[in-house]
């Protein structure tokens, strides 16, 4: 289950876009695309063991359904 990239702004989205675009078409490379996403992606903060447990149970999923999906 892949998690959905969310951009800073619409701008930032059509960029990244164009700079994906230009890494799928090998014309540029895995370090600079790294850079276009650091700049155009909101960043993703990690989670504590409590949020995660919140977020499960909101869900109504187990811990197992994760592990399941993240292999």
């Amino acid at each position: 289950m892949a998690m959905e990239k969310q951009s800073r702004s619409a701008v930032m989205a059509s960029i990244h876009e164009t700079a994906e675009g230009l890494h799928n078409a090998a014309v540029m490379d895995k370090p600079t695309m790294r850079k276009f996403e650091d700049a155009c992606l909101t960043p993703v903060r990690p989670l504590s063991a409590e949020e995660i447990r919140e977020l499960r149970e909101r869900g109504g999923t187990s811990s197992a359904f994760f592990d399941t999906r993240c292999i």
